[in-house]
């Protein structure tokens, strides 16, 4: 029998769970069971993954994590293996989902061809296409990666310029060359970001609420330009993060986090930490170029997970099989101009048995 890819394995076991294998279906499963100890024991931590999510409700507190441990256990010899090691509870209590899993689909590199550039003159602007990351190098040594859907834009010589400034539509993460004599500014829709050389992370989508800044190390300070006057708004240390609400115009510290939230996209990983549901389904639908749409029960649930090199599909499986959450994949459309629409993603809560 041929051997089955992880993403397919996945799938039956899923169906599995519901009763709906085929006999090749179930086949395939039994040699996969039969071929190692590891697969029985991913198997039984799945099975137990999918049982509580059924059974999930407001007030539940379920250590996975040491039910997981309790299987590796009875099966034995699995102390070396790497497993997905999965907590899910639900609000008000909490929920967390700890993937080690991974997301391959994106992480492409100017370098390479695929950042999409555009020179206008005395200036130059580099998109990172929508299911890509993109890094580029500016005049001065700085570098800079881009996140799905961003827009930097600025100038081919920073020679004649007082500071150095970008402007900035989307996400991008900064390693700014030191010069204290030109300081680098990044400019957003609503606040600059004054830095003289140092590592930060910028969120400045259009379509998002707030903008989002993270300092990885050095100082930087947000300021905003009012009646012919910068005024200065926050200034933030290494391992800040801060939030500035758009329409309030309030900046709001973040204070339970992990770094790796905001700049793990660079290095290929999408980092969640007691995010809600809706910030998930917004950044895997940035990371994926799909629209997400979430069903509002759903709404109340947080989860913590790192991805990394896998696909879309293999994401939602791993994420339905630990939650009460389904999914259904709609392929894109051909449009009357020739172009293609998003795939869709519906998130649902699964009915019960």
């Amino acid at each position: 029998m041929k051997l089955v890819k992880n993403k397919e394995i996945l799938k039956i076991i899923s169906k599995s769970f519901d009763k709906k294998l085929t006999a090749s279906e179930q086949e395939v499963l039994n040699h996969w069971l039969s071929s190692s100890d590891d697969n029985k024991a991913k198997y039984e931590g799945y099975r137990y993954l999918w049982e509580q999510a059924e059974t999930l409700v407001s007030h539940d507190d379920i250590d996975v994590e040491a039910a997981l441990l309790k299987t590796k256990a009875q099966i034995g010899d699995f102390k070396k293996k790497r497993f997905l090691q999965p907590a899910f509870v639900k609000i008000a209590a909490s929920v967390a989902l700890l993937l080690s899993i991974g997301l391959g689909s994106g992480y492409l590199l100017s370098d390479y061809g695929f950042g999409k550039e555009n020179t206008i003159t005395g200036f130059q602007q580099v998109e990172a296409m929508h299911g890509t990351n993109t890094k580029l190098l500016l005049d001065d040594g700085t570098s800079v990666w881009l996140n799905s859907g961003s827009t930097l834009r600025f100038p081919v010589s920073f020679g004649n310029e007082d500071e150095r400034r970008v402007v900035l539509t989307g996400e991008a993460f900064f390693d700014v060359e030191k010069n204290m004599d030109k300081p680098f500014i990044v400019q957003t829709s609503d606040v600059d970001v004054r830095v003289h050389g140092t590592s930060f992370n910028v969120s400045a989508y259009t379509e998002d609420k707030s903008i989002t800044v993270a300092l990885v190390e050095g100082k930087v300070t947000l300021e905003k330009e009012q009646e012919g006057e910068v005024r200065q708004l926050a200034e933030l240390k290494p391992d800040q993060v801060v939030m500035l609400d758009k329409e309030s115009r309030s900046i709001v510290p973040v204070t339970d986090m992990k770094m790796k939230q905001f700049t793990g996209w660079k290095d290929g990983l999408v980092v969640f930490y007691g995010d809600s549901i809706t910030t998930v389904a917004q950044r895997l639908g940035k990371w994926y170029n799909v629209e997400v749409d979430v069903e509002k029960a759903l709404g109340d649930y947080r989860f913590t997970a790192t991805i990394q090199n896998e696909s879309l599909e293999q994401v939602l499986d791993l994420l339905s099989m630990s939650s009460p959450m389904t999914y259904k994949i709609i392929p894109a459309k051909l449009n009357e101009d020739k172009t293609f629409s998003q795939r869709k993603v519906i998130l649902t809560t699964k009915k019960r048995r």
